[in-house]
């Protein structure tokens, strides 16, 4: 999954992330018995979202998130 957003730019900065979100989040149960890892909520907010917001805000423009497992929970989060 590709997130973009419409602000592109090109002056030599690195605006491209690469987000590794797959895993079953094993050792974690049973906490991501019902959620991937990543999705595991802290403080009412997911990790992932955790990142995406603070990557988002230091200027990255395409993030590029790799899953395995659950692939339509993160298409369900991202495209609210």
């Amino acid at each position: 999954m590709t997130i973009t957003s419409e602000k592109h730019t090109n002056n030599n900065r690195i605006t491209t992330a690469l987000l590794l979100a797959a895993g079953t989040g094993s050792r974690l149960f049973p906490i991501t018995k019902d959620a991937p890892k990543c999705l595991t909520l802290v403080s009412e907010k997911s990790m992932l979202e955790r990142l995406v917001t603070n990557l988002t805000a230091q200027g990255f423009t395409r993030l590029i998130i790799v899953t395995e497992l659950q692939t339509r929970v993160y298409c369900r989060l991202f495209r609210q």
